[in-house]
């Protein structure tokens, strides 16, 4: 988990440098902002669905330990980017916002991720064991795969309920941005 923690600093620390490097070419889509956050929460759930189900896929065959890295990175970055940004355009008031878009937008996956990769790495090892030492573990196998789509399902509840409830509120919210 310390990994996973650095992992996801050293994104955020890139996604804050990006953020620099470029804030002027991101005003006028700050801008637009109010008109696209239901569009946004719709596509945070299928992608955090479809995410979460694809690192489960990819750990049974083996090769989804190493996505998890990329795609803990790529939060990291855009947790860092978005909180630069809106930082750097809207002062403390954005930063202000930004913590409470990256709560209702990336926290609940990186809290599953978090959750889900030790079953993952179970499912590889299992996995690993079950070929090369020729354990009969399918029943270990399964057990962390139904509980790896108990998590993938808590998830998408999860994701839908904050997509009733975040446009609302950072609707709400984003008298910050003025």
């Amino acid at each position: 988990m310390l990994f996973l923690s650095i992992i996801l600093i050293i994104g955020s620390t890139m996604g804050i440098l990006i953020a620099i490097k470029t804030k002027t070419s991101f005003i006028p889509i700050l801008n637009q902002y109010q008109e696209k956050i239901n569009g946004l929460t719709w596509l945070n759930l299928i992608t955090h669905f479809t995410i979460l189900t694809f690192l489960l896929i990819t750990s049974i065959v083996l090769i989804g330990i190493p996505f998890y890295f990329i795609v803990l990175f790529i939060e990291g970055i855009n947790i860092g980017f978005l909180a630069t940004i809106f930082f750097l355009i809207f002062k403390i008031k954005g930063f202000i916002f930004s913590i409470f878009f990256i709560i209702f937008t990336n926290f609940f996956i990186i809290a599953f991720l978090f959750l889900l990769f030790p079953k993952c790495l179970e499912i590889s090892r299992n996995i690993i064991s079950h070929f090369l030492y020729k354990k009969d573990n399918e029943i270990v196998i399964l057990k962390y795969i139904m509980s790896s789509l108990i998590f993938i399902f808590i998830s998408l509840i999860g994701d839908l309920l904050f997509l009733l409830i975040s446009p609302k509120v950072l609707n709400i919210l984003s008298f910050l941005l003025r």
